[in-house]
């Protein structure tokens, strides 16, 4: 579901349960792993993250498993960062705004 005044660009895939309801819900990120693609990370129906990355498509932890799985190295430690990354910039503010 996208709405309000989202705007999904460039190479960027919405799909599953996601739910986009402005900017702040989805985000991408390109020019890392093998292929250099984009990888969309969007907040989901039930407020977890979903992603999107090639063929892959799945939560944030399925993300995780499958980088743990397929990657070592470099690649691995950055994928994993910005999944980090990613968590924090999807968490609930709190009271104070950050």
């Amino acid at each position: 579901r996208v709405c309000g005044d989202a705007r999904v660009c460039g190479d960027a895939r919405v799909c599953g349960d996601a739910r986009v309801c402005g900017d702040a819900d989805y985000t991408c990120v390109k020019g890392f792993g093998t292929e250099y693609r984009n990888t969309t990370f969007y907040r989901q129906k039930d407020g977890s993250i979903g992603v999107e990355c090639g063929c892959f498509s799945g939560t944030i932890d399925e993300f995780r498993e499958q980088v743990n799985e397929t990657r070592d190295g470099k690649i691995a430690k950055e994928y994993l960062m910005i999944a980090d990354l990613m968590e924090y910039h999807f968490q609930k503010r709190g009271r104070s705004g950050r």
